[in-house]
């Protein structure tokens, strides 16, 4: 699958991706709550999209330092740091593991990837932060004639990925189990 083009013309559409989901809120409530503990964050979002969760992230009374990835830059957010990963391939997935992060967020990405590598991309996650804050969509989305949500499945077969590397901390279940958000601790990387 050609992710960039595929993407590139989902972008390109004014209306695709623009709507504010919970998950955004879900993502920066689980942030704001680390700023009790520590004042000076790292944080990477992984598939920034517009950007609305960046800019909301933008908006708090603490400096975070942001890398934002994605297969290019889809918004004109500011950031510390962005880096152009295609996530299907493993020479970009090893650019974003040379750096640690106090919290990583992953939302709406990991519908969107194969089955045949999600987990080297959950791995991947649990390696780079202690914490991960995602949100996964369980039902269809075609656009320009193409299903973008490549894995559709229950929270079930989600967890029994998430667990190999994660402790769930939090769990929400929305729209009658079309949307998961987790709040997850790594049980591999310690900061």
């Amino acid at each position: 699958m050609d992710y960039l083009k595929i993407y590139t013309d989902c972008f390109n559409n004014k209306t695709y991706s623009t709507d504010d989901h919970i998950q955004y809120h879900y993502a920066t409530n689980a942030i704001e709550k680390l700023f009790n503990i520590r004042t000076n964050i790292k944080l990477i979002d992984i598939g920034s999209g517009r950007g609305q969760l960046l800019a909301l992230v933008n908006n708090f009374n603490t400096p975070i330092d942001i890398t934002s990835v994605d297969l290019k830059k889809f918004n004109d957010i500011p950031v510390n740091n962005f880096i152009p990963c295609d996530l299907s391939k493993e020479p970009d997935r090893a650019n974003i593991i040379i750096r640690k992060y106090d919290v990583v967020t992953c939302l709406d990405v990991f519908e969107h990837l194969d089955k045949f590598y999600i987990e080297d991309v959950i791995k991947m996650c649990a390696t780079i932060s202690p914490i991960s804050v995602f949100s996964i969509a369980n039902h269809s989305d075609i656009i320009n004639g193409i299903e973008l949500h490549t894995i559709q499945e229950n929270d079930i077969w989600w967890e029994q990925i998430l667990l190999k590397y994660f402790t769930i901390t939090d769990k929400k279940m929305c729209y009658n189990g079309r949307l998961y958000m987790y709040i997850c601790e790594s049980k591999i990387c310690q900061l």
